[in-house]
């Protein structure tokens, strides 16, 4: 896997309410370790972008379960502080990228057409096994457990070179996007 460049961008639309083409200009160019094509399905399902952007592909998805992959860019401006001298990405940020990959797995299960962007609920039971460095691939995998619309409940997992590093149960429910109303 190549090392990819830190990529840039701004604001994102809501869930599934997006251009479904390639991103121009530096989000296309900066693969961050995937195709250009498994970066636009990632800014295409999702309303994150960088620098809050916490999955690079999608690897394998399914119904209710997806795979994604993180390459953990040791210029990542959080590494200035935490901490100077032994860099580890915080657990909070390794549990960002699981939602993100609930996010991308709950694009597929809305309607089409509809604006809500997904929202946390309910974080619980974080378990946290092992450090995430600089430089280390974030292996992370999403299951649905239930769904009831608008609500949805998971699980989460992230794994480095096969090594759990951070478990996670946590739900998301749609919410509506400031002057977008319930359903676009």
């Amino acid at each position: 896997m190549s090392e990819p460049s830190q990529p840039s961008g701004g604001g994102g639309p809501p869930l599934r309410d997006r251009a479904r083409s390639e991103p121009s200009g530096a989000e296309g160019a900066a693969s961050a370790g995937a195709p250009a094509s498994g970066r636009a399905q990632v800014l295409a399902a999702i309303p994150h972008r960088p620098p809050f952007l916490w999955v690079d592909e999608v690897v394998e998805q399914a119904a209710d379960r997806l795979v994604a992959r993180k390459w953990v860019d040791p210029a990542e401006p959080v590494f200035q502080g935490h901490y100077p001298d032994f860099p580890l990405l915080p657990g909070v940020l390794v549990c960002e990228a699981i939602f993100q990959a609930g996010a991308i797995l709950l694009a597929s299960k809305v309607p089409p057409g509809d604006a809500r962007v997904p929202v946390m609920v309910r974080v619980q039971d974080a378990r946290f096994k092992r450090m995430v460095r600089p430089g280390d691939v974030l292996d992370l995998e999403v299951v649905l457990d239930d769904m009831l619309l608008p609500k949805f409940d998971l699980t989460g997992k992230a794994r480095v070179g096969g090594e759990l590093a951070v478990s996670v149960k946590f739900s998301c429910a749609l919410a509506p996007r400031p002057g977008a109303g319930e359903r676009a």
